[in-house]
């Protein structure tokens, strides 16, 4: 499918947090990417909530790899967040607003 919307997150764990590198796309397909640096010490991996889409985990993966997931938004705003164990709960989380096109 086309793409509406392909979004990375990058995962500080200094300050514990999820930065996405923007926090709005349309409606439709959206390519979620959780960028896990080198330098982190551990794995990081990708989530959302919100909409038709409950607590819906993504794979995790360990420092100097990326994971992704794919899914059709509506209208709305969603968190994503960090699939891996309780990091969710750590705070790597953030806001997604999904606008109509």
């Amino acid at each position: 499918p086309v793409l509406s919307g392909d979004l990375t997150i990058k995962v500080d764990e200094d300050s514990k947090t999820f930065k996405i590198n923007k926090d709005s796309a349309k409606t439709g397909t959206v390519k979620l990417t959780v960028d896990n640096p080198s330098s982190n010490e551990g794995q990081h991996g990708i989530g959302i909530d919100g909409g038709v889409y409950k607590d819906i985990d993504g794979a995790a993966v360990k420092p100097g790899r990326k994971t992704s997931l794919t899914v059709d938004l509506k209208p709305g705003t969603y968190e994503i967040y960090d699939s891996y164990k309780n990091n969710r709960e750590k705070g790597y989380k953030t806001d997604l607003k999904i606008e109509k096109n």
